[in-house]
């Protein structure tokens, strides 16, 4: 049978806690963690994705 393997998405926000996404399944952790309680995939590596930047442009407009 084959592993499941997959990574995290870290998603960093201004106004709340990062979080990390499962690329497979999408489930939405705290923190990263080794296996995905969503899917059961073994987590090698996480990978930063700089949205903040679109929310800081958000609040930058509103004003």
């Amino acid at each position: 049978m084959k592993e499941k393997k997959s990574i995290w998405v870290q998603k960093t926000h201004i106004l709340k806690d990062d979080e990390f996404i499962c690329k497979m399944c999408g489930y939405k952790a705290k923190k990263a963690l080794k296996i995905c309680p969503g899917c059961g995939a073994d987590m090698k590596k996480t990978k930063y994705d700089p949205s903040w930047v679109d929310e800081l442009d958000f609040l930058d407009w509103e004003d």
